[in-house]
């Protein structure tokens, strides 16, 4: 199938992508051989303030997972531990703890061993993140 213009010609690329407005997405503006529009299909790319949302999004969700993970790795704050993705192995190999919750992507751990975030990626833990901490506010009462 041959693209052609309103001239009779192919088009050129400056044919289909067309900006009225600089602000508006690109489309397409030329017809197929049956004559059709096959108009206003948009150029799907990401510009403007989306692609460095989501960027600084992911940005921040990063430093808090690796926040977190070396808070878990290095204190003994948590008082329980959540396993990312625990794989046959890791059950297989995990140290002595109570079992608080189990789904298919996490398994959550209580121990009040020293170093346990240390056994756990030693048993074959992907990624150990705290668990059961309250956060920046104390807990009010009618939780404790």
């Amino acid at each position: 199938m041959t693209i052609k213009n309103d001239y009779g010609r192919k088009p050129s690329s400056s044919d289909l992508f067309r900006r009225s407005n600089p602000g508006e997405w690109a489309t397409l503006n030329y017809r197929n051989k049956s004559g059709n529009g096959c108009r206003n299909y948009k150029n799907h790319s990401l510009t403007g303030w989306a692609k460095p949302l989501i960027l600084w999004t992911l940005t921040l969700l990063t430093a808090w997972i690796t926040i977190m993970a070396l808070v878990m790795r290095y204190s003994d704050a948590a008082p329980a531990a959540v396993v990312i993705l625990p794989g046959e192995r890791f059950i297989a190999a995990m140290p002595d703890a109570a079992i608080l919750s189990r789904s298919p992507v996490s398994i959550t751990l209580k121990s009040d061993a020293p170093a346990f975030a240390k056994s756990l990626y030693g048993a074959g833990a992907w990624l150990v993140l705290p668990a059961g901490l309250t956060g920046c506010l104390p807990l009010p009462a009618q939780f404790r």
